[in-house]
Parts: C-alpha cells; sequence; structure tokens
C-alpha cells in the first residue's frame, strides 16, 4: 500500500502536466490568418471556410488583427488519398518575431504554439473542417486559461 501512494503521485502530476501544454498564449494581442495547403484536394472555397473559422477564433479571443507587426495564426494542411481513403495531417500554429536567449539576442521567427490532428477519411472537406474546429476549439480554451 505505501508504493501505491507515489505512483498515484507521479499519475497526478503527469495529467496535470499534460493539461497545461508546453506553450502560453497570455498577452496574445493580436493575430493575422494565414491558410497553406500542400495538397490538390483542398480548394479556395475550403480554404475560405477555414479562415471563417480562425477568423471566429479571433473575434472570440478578442484579438486584433489585420495589422502590421502581428503574429501568425496560421493552419497547415496536408492530404494524401489511397483509395478508398483520405489522410489528413492538420496543423494550427501561431508564428511570431522573438528573440532569443543567446549570446547575440537574434530576432527569429518561432512557432510559439503548435497542435495537429491526423484524420483518415473517405469525406475530406467535411472532415477537415471538423479537424480544424476541434484545433481552433482547443486553442479558444488555452487562450482563455492562459488569460484569466
Amino acid at each position: 500500500m505505501k508504493n501505491i501512494k507515489p505512483f498515484f503521485a507521479i499519475i497526478l502530476l503527469c495529467a496535470s502536466l499534460q493539461a497545461s501544454g508546453p506553450y502560453t498564449l497570455t498577452n496574445l494581442e493580436c493575430a493575422n490568418v494565414f491558410v497553406k495547403s500542400n495538397s490538390n484536394v483542398f480548394d479556395k472555397e475550403d480554404i475560405g471556410k477555414i479562415k471563417a473559422i480562425l477568423a471566429k477564433v479571433i473575434e472570440v479571443s478578442k484579438l486584433q488583427t489585420n495589422q502590421r507587426d502581428c503574429s501568425t495564426l496560421m493552419v497547415k494542411l496536408d492530404a494524401i488519398h489511397a483509395k478508398p481513403n483520405y489522410y489528413i495531417y492538420t496543423k494550427l500554429a501561431l508564428g511570431e518575431e522573438v528573440i532569443t536567449h543567446r549570446k547575440d539576442k537574434s530576432e527569429t521567427f518561432s512557432l510559439t504554439y503548435d497542435s495537429s490532428d491526423f484524420t483518415q477519411s473517405e469525406n475530406p472537406k467535411v472532415d477537415v473542417l471538423e479537424s480544424v474546429q476541434y484545433l481552433a476549439d482547443e486553442f479558444i480554451e488555452h487562450y482563455k486559461n492562459d488569460n484569466e
């Protein structure tokens, strides 16, 4: 019985670390939207729908947008078709100009938030929107938690 207490403490610690994630969205004030598809599966209409989901993220998070020197909230899509299925990799990330803690304090572009989803689909145009919505909801929740 004595050996069980440290085991549960370790599990509890790991669960709390998993919930918080390695990224912080504290004090994020503005973001511009960018969508990139590396696949011919998705057309301009699909990209427009994804941009609409990201616009909702901007609105719900009360972020400013369409400004210079803002962070970039981006979605990157990759898909391959292996009949009868499509395999879709969706990534939502936040890119920002940051100053490193290196000796020369160099300024660089860095991903300061990164989340992804991998989906097997027979209907990629519907499932990619669900995937982006899932990642967007996750981002909003993380943003709200970091800025309470």
